[in-house]
This record gives structure tokens, C-alpha cells and sequence, in this order.
């Protein structure tokens, strides 16, 4: 079962993705948010969880990792990098770009506004359980 469907992402106010390409997009979203979530909605029914403040969260960054996606014409890192142009001509000036800023944290191909959203959750602390 997806995390978000098309219906909950227009709900939201998202409108980026076209229906036809939002299932795609989403799988790889779920991919990229399991990695810095440790799989939590992997192990947890998203359905069944009471903290309604953790899923609305999440399914905001859910949407807007895949509206990313969409924008960088991009499922997977090499691509984005591929996709990014090492120099711009525009009549005499000439821009060469060394690194370009891609707006993800680190290689995670989560943008920034979605990782924002999720460190609030407790999605992704990694400190102990207690003592």
C-alpha cells in the first residue's frame, strides 16, 4: 500500500505531478524516505498510527519528495547529476559550474522543505531508546 495517493497529494494542495506519472514517482519517493526514516512505515502500519501530526508530516514530505522528483526529471542521483548542466552560453558570457547545488540533503535525493518538515516528527532521530 502507498504511502499517499493521488487523491491525498491533490488534497493537499499539490498539483506538480500529473496523475499518469504520480504512482511512479511516489514508489521512489517511499524508497528515498524509507532510507532516512530507518523504515519506520515499513514496520508500522501508516493507516493505523494515532500520532496524526507524525503521518501528515510525513505525507507532506512524501509529496513534496515527489514533486522534486518530477521537477529534476529524476528518480535516482546519477540522473539528477546527468541532467545538470556543466556549462550555460548565453551570447559573450560563459558560466561553468563545478558543483551544482542540487537542494538535497547530502545523497539522499530528499529535498531540503521535506526533510525540514520530517525533523519534527521524530522520524529521524537516532539518539537512544532510554536508559
Amino acid at each position: 500500500m502507498p504511502y499517499l495517493d493521488y487523491k491525498q497529494y491533490t488534497d493537499m494542495n499539490f498539483s506538480k505531478v500529473p496523475k499518469d506519472k504520480f504512482d511512479e514517482l511516489e514508489k521512489y519517493a517511499e524508497i528515498y524516505l524509507d532510507q532516512i526514516t530507518m523504515d519506520y512505515y515499513q514496520l508500522h502500519d501508516i493507516e493505523n498510527d494515532t500520532d496524526l501530526y507524525r503521518v501528515s508530516h510525513f505525507r507532506k514530505a512524501v509529496a513534496l519528495v515527489v514533486d522534486y522528483l518530477h521537477s529534476a526529471d529524476a528518480t535516482t542521483f546519477s540522473e539528477l547529476n546527468r541532467n545538470s548542466p556543466n556549462t550555460v552560453s548565453v551570447g559573450r558570457m560563459n558560466l561553468s559550474f563545478q558543483n551544482t547545488n542540487t537542494g538535497t540533503i547530502g545523497k539522499t535525493m530528499i529535498p531540503i522543505e521535506a526533510y525540514r518538515i520530517l525533523f519534527r516528527t521524530g522520524l529521524l532521530y537516532r539518539g537512544e531508546d532510554g536508559l
